[in-house]
């Protein structure tokens, strides 16, 4: 007893900083769970009614919504990012969500209200407004990169006219609540929306009848008796993927291509796969620009420079590779070859036996 009397301050010290810490802690537990809270029911309101997304970083159809046999719930959308300036303020917002509607996003809205949007019209919601003072009936300069099928940083991508802008007139500023503040990425702050005509966006873009966004909305009935991802599976073309199918029949054999110079990993191992289980052989191929060819003091700028895989001759097959044998073991290519077709050893003024020097840019780490 005297013992607790001596210490009594100590032991009273101890358990008021165990209180505290006990405090601390489950305060801060509460606050977690109620910023969490409040995130997750600040992401439910921005996507509304959606349930479903399919983003892209390219473009394909449009008609590929429709084909999905969702019904009126299925909603093709473009999704850019830009900046709006108000020519008269010269207020600027930068990180700009712009997407591009038609009547069919009312299925996003919970209270399905028309969104049809005339050519040169547009409507922001309050965060935007506020952003550049803009009020209805104002003009505003939209501004956004130019999609390119070749990334820009390639050799071969287009890095001129990158930018479009266009002049719309305010129809309208929407509430930050609801269909307003849409936003498919989470984040903290209010975003910055402002909608325009889906059609007229797919002409600024040189993009008509395409999109790069499908959203999928909430009570589609049709979603039950299968999953997107099923009616995806079955809808889907190489053409959405940007990659192409050529067939030669004088050659007798299909290339399959991409618009976007290369062929995703993914899709190449697909088409190995494919052809490892059909009677065809595969002969993969690789094209780049060449900032010259040359032979001695002769050369040609900007050539097209192939490599193409070795060649195995299938037994019985009565026919060789479409693009003939370039296959070392047979003594036709090796690592230091090169064979020119006529025109290229014309103008070269080559023959067998001669050097030939390929000048090219390597992309660095940095795409420099």
């Amino acid at each position: 007893m005297k013992g607790l009397v001596w210490h009594g301050r100590s032991y009273l010290a101890v358990g008021a900083s165990i209180a505290t810490t006990c405090a601390v802690i489950c305060g801060a537990l509460l606050v977690g769970d109620s910023v969490r809270e409040s995130l997750r029911l600040q992401a439910i309101e921005r996507l509304g009614r959606t349930r479903h997304a399919l983003v892209s970083p390219t473009f394909f159809r449009e008609e590929l919504a429709s084909e999905l046999d969702l019904g009126r719930d299925s909603v093709p959308l473009i999704l850019l990012r830009g900046s709006v300036i108000h020519p008269d303020t010269r207020q600027r917002s930068s990180e700009v969500n712009i997407i591009g509607v038609d009547a069919r996003f009312s299925a996003a809205s919970p209270h399905g209200r028309s969104w049809v949007i005339g050519s040169r019209d547009a409507r922001v919601n309050s965060a935007l407004a506020s952003e550049v003072g803009a009020k209805q009936g104002d003009d505003l300069l939209v501004s956004f990169e130019l999609h390119s099928d070749i990334p820009r940083e390639h050799a071969l991508g287009k890095r001129e006219d990158t930018t479009q802008r266009l002049r719309l007139e305010v129809a309208g500023i929407e509430k930050d609540s609801g269909t307003a503040i849409f936003d498919l990425k989470l984040q903290q702050e209010t975003p910055r929306n402002i909608f325009v005509s889906l059609e007229r966006l797919q002409a600024a873009l040189g993009r008509e009848a395409q999109v790069n966004t499908i959203i999928v909305c909430r009570d589609t009935q049709g979603a039950e008796a299968g999953s997107s991802q099923d009616r995806l599976r079955a809808a889907w073309r190489l053409d959405d993927i940007g990659a192409v199918l050529r067939a030669d029949p004088r050659r007798n054999y299909v290339s399959l291509e991409s618009r976007n110079f290369l062929l995703d990993s993914r899709l190449v191992e697909a088409a190995r796969a494919a052809a490892s289980e059909s009677p065809y052989q595969r002969q993969e191929v690789l094209t780049y620009l060449a900032n010259a060819i040359g032979v001695g003091e002769n050369e040609i700028p900007y050539s097209l420079v192939a490599s193409v895989s070795p060649w195995r001759l299938p037994s019985g097959a009565k026919a060789g590779p479409p693009l003939g044998s370039f296959d070392a073991g047979d003594g036709f290519l090796d690592e230091a070859g090169i064979i020119l077709n006529s025109w290229a050893a014309a103008d070269l003024e080559a023959v067998a036996g001669n050097k030939v020097t390929v000048r090219f840019y390597v992309i660095g780490a940095e795409h420099e």
